[in-house]
């Protein structure tokens, strides 16, 4: 009888001490910064991407970033 006794609470001390390090794994992080930016429909500049077609040229908003620069940058724009 004591060893079915001694059986059980080993388990239990078992069970006990797998859910805490389960639970230890499963803590929560703290959030990542976010580096997302809103950009309003007002705010978006659109300009022709041909110039020399005037008015005909279809337009392109730049969200972030500037297109125009010599030396490639990371661009958004619609």
């Amino acid at each position: 009888m004591r060893s079915i006794l001694s059986i059980a609470l080993l388990s239990v001390v078992t069970a006990c001490t797998s859910m805490q390090v389960a639970s230890d794994n499963t803590a929560a992080k703290p959030a990542a910064r976010s580096t997302s930016e809103v950009v309003l429909t007002s705010e978006v500049k659109w300009t022709p991407l041909n110039p020399l077609r005037g008015d005909k040229s279809p337009k392109a908003g730049t969200l972030w970033g500037d297109p125009d620069r010599k030396f490639p940058v990371a661009t958004g724009f619609l």
